[in-house]
Parts: C-alpha cells; sequence; structure tokens
C-alpha cells in the first residue's frame, strides 16, 4: 500500500470524529443552549465557558453516529474500512464523546490558565478533539501506535486549513 492510499484510509477512518468537531457550530443559533458546565466553576473559573454547549455537544455525536451509518453503508456495498462497520452505532458513539471530551478536556485546561475562548492554544487547539476520539475509539478498536501518531499529524494539518477556510469565507471569527 502506497504512502497517500494510507493517509486517505487514516483520514476515512476519523471522519466520524471531524464531522463531530465541525458539527457544534451548527448549534450557536439555538436561544436556550445551555452551557455544558452548567456555570459551574473551579477556582473561580468557569470550568469550561459559554463556548461548549449541551446542543452542541448533542450535535457532535449526532454527525459522528450519522457519518459512521454512512460508512456502515459503504462498508456494506464495497468492504472498505479499517473496521467493522457493522457496529456503526457503537463507532459514531464513541468518536462523538471523545471527540466532546477531548475538546471540553482541552477547554478547562484553557480556562484555568486565563486563556480567552476563540485565542489559539498551539498545538492544543488543533489535537485535543482527536486524542479525546483516539482514547474512546480504542475501547473499540486501536489502529496502532504509528497509526496514531499519523492521524494526529494529519488531523492538525487538516484542523489548520479548515479552520483559515472558514475564516476567508466568514464562517468563523478567528483563524483557528
Amino acid at each position: 500500500m502506497n504512502t497517500l492510499t494510507w493517509i486517505l484510509q487514516l483520514a476515512y477512518f476519523m471522519l466520524p470524529a471531524y464531522f463531530a468537531n465541525m458539527a457544534p457550530i451548527l448549534s450557536r443559533s439555538f436561544k436556550r443552549n445551555v452551557p455544558l458546565d452548567f456555570g459551574l466553576k473551579f477556582n473561580g473559573v468557569r470550568l469550561l465557558g459559554d463556548n461548549k454547549t449541551l446542543i452542541g455537544s448533542i450535535f457532535g455525536i449526532i454527525a459522528s453516529v450519522i457519518t459512521a451509518f454512512v460508512q456502515f453503508l459503504v462498508f456494506q456495498k464495497y468492504g472498505f474500512g479499517f473496521v467493522d462497520y457493522n457496529y456503526w452505532f457503537t463507532i459514531g458513539m464513541l468518536f462523538g464523546i471523545g471527540v466532546i471530551f477531548g475538546d471540553a478536556s482541552k477547554s478547562f485546561f484553557k480556562r484555568q490558565m486565563n486563556i480567552r475562548p476563540g485565542r489559539s492554544w498551539f498545538p492544543f487547539d488543533q489535537i485535543d478533539f482527536i486524542i479525546g476520539s483516539l482514547i474512546f475509539i480504542s475501547f473499540f478498536y486501536f489502529p496502532g501506535w504509528v497509526e496514531c501518531i499519523a492521524i494526529i499529524i494529519i488531523s492538525a494539518i487538516g484542523h489548520i486549513c479548515v479552520n483559515h477556510c472558514a475564516f476567508y469565507l466568514g464562517i468563523r471569527t478567528e483563524k483557528w
């Protein structure tokens, strides 16, 4: 297998995580979007802040499950994929919850270090959701250490590119 094919297979494997990470932005228009930390504080500072919301988390998990279901359909027809996508719901849930957990964990530390929301915290802003998703999906399938390192590098570069595009298209207010 050549390197490009391998990279594309790794990216395909991570699609539920990528969509779970992008989906919460769709929840911003909800007026009653409850913060995921419910306003709780630690050391006098909000646990996660207003940007991490309950509806956003639900959107992320649903996006991950839907993506895994589409991968299941592709798997059924073409047999393509690293994992047995007959367990698409489990795969989607693990990726989705892992993304939310990784992003929330990073936000907790960001708030405690007094780094404002939206301000870049390289490289953690780029890899938080990937590390969380890899931890959670490893309960079902572990792709291997070399693959995990490659996924983190590929995803970090992709994250930067996607966010820059979203910034220049007016979807995001920050490049990071």
